[in-house]
């Protein structure tokens, strides 16, 4: 087997290295997501009112020890590899890896009833994926008090090529950031233009797993990633084309004066990391705006032009009406 057979092997085997450190528990999510699309595929129909809709998956350490101390749990022994008809209307108890589950019958009706038994095992604490297959939405949720975060299921997904990533950015951003009812829920106070405190890495973290569940297949993506220049937001590795993106996060909440000295310093980030490791890689500055008027800074746009940095800027607004009427000339 020459260089290249061993380059190909190894790539066609990155899609299904754990998509986080050891404990991170988007690698049980992950995990969950493979099943929950398999039996998308499987069983296309719609979901009666007749019949259960919900099911929930929580991640335990000690699952036998845990299922043992509750009534009514049996051992599903080939579950990481079935997809059972009978799948719907139940709570799992999973190990990280799922290969010990035991499961329960459960009567839900919607997400609440789900975390109400969730709460009652005494299991709040621990990561868990609610999945209403009418709808085909699941959310997950790392601990208690954490937001549910929405899964993208459909069964399967076209491939992500490099020539497409500014669009995922633009869908993760409607999706995400756009409205103060986006996944992240970007505003502390609007009306106040106060953001979250940590919107930055919040940013980061809901782009990631928006990615990696997504698109598992076609990319690699690492939070944090440790350059010889610095630690990139993101690292984006294109699995097929052999190609990297490098991604500094920056959120705009300031005056104009302050917000340039960000930006370029967000623009030259990113150029550090992208000249230290690939030429053929690409750098991105994406800039989430959060201040008071939505303007662009030519300023910015001139000094990522000569950097060679795409800089992206993505106006948070502070309501949906404003976001609607954006698109009314």
């Amino acid at each position: 087997m020459n260089d290249e057979n061993v380059r190909q092997f190894l790539e066609t085997e990155i899609a299904d290295l754990p998509v986080g450190s050891a404990e991170d528990p988007l690698n049980f999510v992950d995990e969950v997501v493979v099943i929950l699309n398999r039996w998308i595929t499987t069983f296309d129909e719609e979901i009666g009112l007749d019949k259960p809709a919900y099911s929930c998956f929580v991640n335990c350490d000690r699952v036998r020890q845990i299922a043992e101390t509750h009534k009514g749990f049996s051992h599903k022994e080939y579950f990481r590899d079935d997809t059972p008809q009978d799948f719907l209307g139940k709570v799992y108890l999973c190990s990280p890896t799922l290969q010990s589950v035991f499961a329960r019958p459960v009567v839900a009706s919607s997400i609440d009833d789900l975390t109400r038994e969730i709460a009652a095992l005494d299991l709040s604490t621990q990561a868990f994926i609610v999945f209403n297959a009418a709808s085909r939405q699941a959310f997950w949720r790392s601990a208690s008090g954490a937001d549910l975060v929405p899964i993208q299921l459909d069964g399967g997904v076209d491939q992500l090529n490099s020539a497409d990533f500014d669009e995922e950015l633009k869908r993760f951003y409607i999706e995400y950031t756009a409205t103060p009812q986006g996944w992240v829920k970007p505003w502390k106070n609007a009306k106040k233009l106060l953001t979250k405190d940590n919107l930055e890495h919040e940013i980061r973290d809901y782009l990631s797993i928006f990615l990696k569940l997504k698109h598992k297949k076609w990319v690699l993506v690492t939070r944090e990633s440790y350059e010889p220049t610095g630690r990139a937001d993101l690292k984006i590795y294109f699995i097929l084309e052999r190609v990297s993106f490098f991604l500094e996060l920056k959120v705009f909440r300031v005056s104009d004066s302050d917000t340039v000295k960000l930006g370029k310093q967000g623009v030259a980030q990113a150029h550090a990391y992208r000249i230290a490791n690939d030429e053929s890689g690409v750098a991105y500055a994406c800039c989430y705006d959060a201040r008071a008027t939505n303007s662009e800074i030519e300023e910015l746009k001139d000094f990522a032009a000569s950097m060679e940095v795409r800089y992206r800027r993505y106006f948070v607004y502070r309501s949906t009406g404003d976001f609607q009427r954006s698109f009314i000339p």
